[in-house]
């Protein structure tokens, strides 16, 4: 398991770059004060976002040379953003690897505004597919 720190320390966005299954990758997340309902087609728990939401941290997964994957994916305790991708060898680890949020203080909480700053209890972690 891997920790990535998106180095925010308060601001409402940041663009790092990772090594993820031996391959870099462009992450890029942005805080979004209000969210939109959203259905989540893989997963019935935690239940869609509605709007009037606190707010959301989304991600947006681009290759080093700036292709983005997938732009816009909503950042849940626990949800595995690369889960629809499972098979697709340009996502990390070929789409099985685990990319996701965990509150390590045991609330299961989503990332809160500042939930991502380090230091705080909230992660975001890759899981490397050998490990996944």
């Amino acid at each position: 398991m891997d920790f990535i720190n998106p180095a925010l320390a308060g601001r409402i966005g940041s663009s790092t770059r990772q090594r993820l299954d031996n391959l870099e990758f462009r992450l890029d997340l942005l805080w979004l004060a209000e969210a939109v309902r959203v259905p989540f087609q893989y997963d019935n728990d935690p239940p869609p976002l509605l709007f009037g939401d606190p707010g959301v941290w989304t991600l947006t997964l681009a290759r080093a040379d700036g292709t983005v994957l997938v732009a816009g994916q909503l950042l849940r305790h626990g949800v595995n953003v690369l889960a629809p991708f499972g098979g697709n060898p340009l996502f990390p680890g070929a789409g099985r690897g685990r990319l996701l949020a965990w509150d390590s203080s045991g609330n299961a909480n989503d990332p809160g505004r500042d939930d991502l700053d380090p230091g705080a209890s909230v992660r975001l972690i890759y899981v490397p597919a050998a490990e996944a």
